[in-house]
């Protein structure tokens, strides 16, 4: 009843018996020496149980007599007679096996990945394939790194060279081999290591196959095996199915055939030969299974015809199988991959395309994919498994765990103690189940594509364009579009010599798939198609190279308690100077930070301010930290004002309706104005003031810290630990030119996520300045960042180049992060005069476009010095310069990032040197199974820039989107014509815009105001711009000069009232 409720699908629960498998096997072996284990299905070569014995102990002992225990060991062969003796030995001796497909040893960059990725101990590998991989092990000069390289042993003689062969001619005694005992392993113990067979990018695309896999009761039942059949698959060990089905032949009493090479006809020849019981072949060979007349063959042995579930939408090819195998049983199985344990398969008289019933041992649910609650029938969503542990030991109950629905992790780790019973976990695939249980699969969540409000299946499409006779291969994958989300584009791989246009196999598409599925993101022909290991196309690599997305590297995410870290790092070293102020001198070391942020923190407590909204507006800046510290450890939002807004009244008014603070941090000489206006609104609620220095009457911060609390709360304070997406601080944005959308928020995620943490390179004991105070976004960052790197901040709040260079001579600054509008006042003060060499590394933000003047500038200027420009959006870091860019570049994308490009009118996506709208996808990979919940991000949004990447990925910003002046065919930059008309000596602020044009869409027009007294006309400025700008960027609309520039609240002029002044 429980189990409807919620609606769970649940299998037959059975007893799981922690056997000893390796044992088991040697028992089959000893009980039945002469039944023929496997057959060659070319050469009939046969192998019995008694030689299999023999060699995989021969083998162990060997293992055992080197100490190879724990270790990994690689197999990587076409000689699939031979494979068994590696694999059971590392099973006997509790090793692990990693096993390679053959094909991959062509590739030397495959075998090196195979290498670092996997980190084996002994590689067992054909003796034609043996320089191959010696040249990839030299390659990675294991020595250097004081690494062991693996040992190798090759399947057939080579001089010099341990081989399979030399082992077993070993003089072991006879004794020994009779009486040799296996290793008891836990259920947990990973027992073989692969490339998943089903992964479609290289991201999480480990198979780790566990010991308890071997006797779990949903892999018990399908195929149905019985004392004397005959079985065939054709995988190798590689192939995840074929380690269980391995085993399972051994303690069933099941012959194996082996065959290398499939084909239809070998298939049915083998059948009829051999009269083969069961067939288990992997998804992807049933295309190659129509071409030979199967009446031509007796296969009425076979009872059962197993495929494994890495292709999805089958129903078709199901459908044509069934008709070919009239009285054979045709069963589709679904497992989770990563663990190579079934949890669903086809029972008989089941739709064609099911997955079938949920399998013994096994739960499954059906999520939302918004609201991520339980869905009953027909309805589609994540699907989400629980593994079902009833141990008969005692030995091994401790592997069972409350019941719950607690949230694991996507992807499952990789240490053993990763996987918990009784617990869901997401398959990442997206489906639905029937009123009768009866289980359909339409995607993996990652492929899907969002098109409106549907989720659309991009193997829904490829299976549709397969059925076409000139394709030969394809991949499906999305592309942004303003208004729909995400389009279907298909990338197409022509049969050789096939002739068909793109046009008529859009058209295809139209005429069988429904209206919602139309390839309007357009259709590719290549002449490749890039493979990983498993030799599903490589979606990633195509989605990268072929709609051209700039893809960061990408790390795993802490959900951090940031509070606790900060206040860890306080603890941990008291006497540490965090903060001095550069014109006093007055330093305040950890201790007192500590013991000043949580004192008002418990204060905010005693209000109990939780989600309340903290402002701040103060020129102290050797006292704000204070509540914005409190403030995010009791999981408040700062929000950070200019003091400069406080000598405007409506500038104080639109931040109180605006923002709508609870309490609010001023100076006292600003109390008596901010109380003005605050009464002057009848609609506000009440509010709080607290001021940085005693007044009379009203609480100030000094009380607050004078406040008489409990040394032991101070000590044992700890921080509320909230939601990644949580807002922390909300401010003015620094990069908005109009009063819509200038809202900034700084979600908490911002404080971890890794691009943040690349720029500037911080080191324990290093210096740091920046001018701007905690309403510049960067602020925020980098005032955290220092603290939990041990950095000093140089706190100075007036700028100018001559203070700058003081202060980085005076207190040995290591690095500086400017706001880009200081960047004109740095150049004239003679840099020679001061010692500035530690200084490494200057960081300019990226409120200003086109800053390529400027920063030559600089790198003349310092020339020891590494000049960085950011580029960001939502206090997250997307791209940033390194090394010996080219000046005005962004540089190339950041950690956890990806952007592309799309034409401003088509919404198609751009390759290099292409000028469009830039898009970012932020990548977020969780390491901790709380926040699996949260959204993957998957989606694109639209950055509002306008710009271009060159062939190497590096990015250039040409202005925003809505700052465009269309002239023309040509979208031309304001900024452009800004920067250039800033060059003039007699220019103190500009402002470019457009007007109408009847003929060429819209001309430029300036807004200048002069320096005071300079002397210049309209026409020689507009003469200027058109001698330093291409023709098209003549100033057509005309040049005005104005008195006065309307600026908003970030210093920037306000676009939209220039016009009115």
């Amino acid at each position: 009843e429980s189990n409807k409720e919620i609606n769970v699908l649940s299998g037959k629960e059975e007893i799981l018996h922690n056997i000893n498998i390796g044992n088991m096997i040697l028992s089959a072996f000893k009980s039945r020496p002469d039944f023929v284990g496997q057959i060659n299905a070319v050469t009939e070569e046969q192998i019995t149980y008694q030689q299999m014995r023999e060699n995989s102990v021969k083998c162990a002992l060997w293992l055992k007599q080197s100490c190879y225990k724990n270790i990994v060991i690689t197999i990587c062969t076409r000689n699939k007679m031979l494979e068994y003796i590696p694999f059971l030995a590392s099973l006997y001796v509790g090793a692990t096996v990693n096993t390679w497909d053959e094909k991959n040893m062509n590739d030397r960059i495959r075998i090196t990945y195979f290498l670092i990725e996997y980190e084996p101990n002994i590689i067992f590998i054909d003796s034609d394939n043996y320089s191959q991989l010696t040249s990839a092990i030299q390659y990675l000069d294991y020595k250097r790194n004081n690494m062991n390289p693996p040992k190798i042993i090759t399947f057939d003689k080579i001089e010099g060279v341990d081989s399979l062969e030399s082992i077993l001619n070993n003089d072991f005694e006879k004794i020994e081999i009779d009486e040799f005992s296996c290793v008891k392993m836990e259920p947990l113990d990973i027992v073989a290591i692969m490339f998943s067979p089903s992964t479609t990018s290289y991201s999480d695309s480990k198979v780790y196959i566990r010991y308890f896999a071997f006797t779990y009761p949903s892999n018990q039942e399908v195929p149905v095996m019985s004392s004397g059949d005959i079985g065939l698959w054709y995988a190798s060990l590689n192939w995840s199915y074929g380690v269980i089905l391995t085993v399972r032949c051994i303690i069933s009493y099941v012959t194996m055939i082996k065959c290398s090479k499939f084909s239809d006809k070998n298939m049915y020849e083998t059948i009829e030969k051999y009269k083969v019981s069961w067939v288990f072949f992997e998804s992807k060979m049933y295309n190659q299974m129509f071409y030979t007349d199967i009446h031509m063959y007796d296969i009425s042995s076979l009872k059962q015809l197993v495929i494994d579930d890495s292709a999805i939408n089958f129903s078709d090819n199901q459908e044509k199988l069934n008709e070919k195998f009239i009285n054979v049983s045709t069963v589709q199985v679904y497992s989770i991959a990563e663990l190579c344990i079934i949890v669903a398969y086809q029972r008989n008289n089941q739709q064609f395309g099911s997955s079938g019933y949920v399998a013994k041992n096994v739960q499954l649910m059906v999520l939302d994919m918004e609201s991520k609650k339980a869905v009953g029938s027909n309805k589609a969503g994540m699907i989400w498994y629980k593994f079902i542990c009833k141990c008969c030991s005692p030995q091994t109950c401790k592997l069972q765990n409350c019941y719950n629905y607690k949230a694991k992790e996507d992807t499952i780790g990789q240490d053993e103690y990763s996987i918990y019973f009784n617990k869901w976990y997401c398959t990442g695939d997206y489906g639905y189940y029937e009123k009768d249980g009866e289980i359909f699969l339409i995607d993996k969540v990652k492929d899907l594509i969002k098109y409106r409000t549907f989720h659309l299946s991009s193997a829904k499409i490829e299976n549709t364009l397969l059925q076409h006779s000139a394709v030969s291969e394809v991949v499906v994958l999305s592309v942004p579009h303003s208004a729909n989300g995400q389009h279907p584009v298909a990338y197409v791989k022509k049969e050789c010599g096939a002739e068909v246009t793109k046009e008529e196999l859009i058209e295809f598409v139209a005429q069988n798939l429904p209206e919602i599925y139309q390839l309007r993101g357009g259709l590719y022909f290549k002449k490749h198609i890039p493979h990983l290991p498993n030799g599903k196309v490589d979606r990633m690599l195509e989605s990268n190279k072929e709609i051209n997305v700039l893809s960061g590297k990408e790390e795993i995410l802490h959900n951090i308690n940031i509070g606790n870290m900060i206040l860890k790092a306080f603890e941990s070293k008291p006497n540490f100077v965090g903060q001095i102020d550069a014109i006093t001198e007055e330093q305040t070391t950890y201790q007192q930070m500590r013991d000043n942020s949580v004192k008002c923190a418990l204060w905010f407590k005693q209000l109990r301010c939780k989600k309340n909204i903290i402002a701040m507006c103060t020129n102290r800046k050797m006292l704000e930290y204070i509540p914005f510290l409190a403030s995010l450890y009791v999981g408040a939002t700062i929000n950070s004002w200019d003091k400069k807004y406080m000598k405007d009244n409506i500038r104080i008014l639109y931040f109180l309706l605006e923002y709508k603070p609870n309490i609010i941090f001023i100076d006292s000489e600003n109390y008596k104005k901010l109380k003005l206006v605050i009464e002057t609104i009848k609609s506000i609620d009440p509010l709080k003031i607290v001021t940085f220095d005693r007044i009379e009457g009203v609480d100030s911060l000094e009380s607050i810290l004078n406040t008489d609390f409990d040394k032991t709360e101070i000590d044992t304070f700890s921080c509320k630990n909230t939601h990644p997406l949580s807002i922390i601080a909300s401010m003015f944005s620094p990069g908005a030119t109009r009063y819509p959308n200038s809202k900034l928020f700084i979600p908490k995620v911002a404080l971890m996520y890794p691009s943040n943490q690349e720029v500037p390179v911080m080191s324990s004991g290093d210096i740091g300045l920046w001018y701007a105070s905690l309403n510049w976004s960067y602020g925020v960052i980098l005032t955290i960042r220092c603290i939990i790197s041990y950095v000093t901040a140089i706190k100075c709040s007036i700028f100018s180049d001559k203070n700058m260079y003081e202060t980085i001579e005076k207190y040995k600054v290591s690095w500086i992060f400017l706001e880009s509008k200081m960047c004109r006042n740095m150049i004239n003060t003679d840099i020679r005069m001061y010692d500035i060499s530690s200084l490494k590394q200057l960081v300019i933000d990226d409120s200003t476009i086109n800053f390529s003047e400027a920063q030559q500038v600089f790198h003349d200027k310092f020339m020891n010095v590494s000049i960085v420009q950011v580029y960001s959006i939502m206090s997250i870091i997307f791209a940033f310069q390194r090394g010996n860019l080219r000046l005005g570049s962004s540089g190339y994308v950041a950690k956890n990032v990806q952007l592309q490009f799309s034409n401003i009118r088509s919404q198609k996506i751009l390759g290099p040197f292409r000028a469009g709208i830039i898009w970012y996808k932020l990548i977020f990979k969780w390491c901790s199974p709380k926040t699996c919940k949260l959204p993957n991000f998957n989606q694109w949004h639209c950055t509002g820039d306008y710009g271009y990447y060159e062939r190497d990925g590096e990015i250039f910003l040409i202005d925003k989107v809505k700052d465009l002046i269309k002239y023309r065919i040509f979208h031309l930059s304001p900024a452009r014509i800004e920067n250039a008309l800033l060059q003039h000596s007699a220019v103190s602020e500009v402002t470019v815009r457009s007007v109408p044009h009847i003929i060429n869409g819209h001309h430029p027009v300036a807004y200048v105001k002069k320096k005071r007294g300079a002397k210049v006309t309209e026409d020689e400025l507009i003469k200027f711009a058109a001698q330093n700008l291409p023709e098209i960027y003549q100033l057509r609309g005309g040049l005005q000069f104005k008195a006065s520039m309307p600026h908003l609240p970030n210093g920037k002029v306000d676009r939209m009232l220039i016009t009115s002044i």
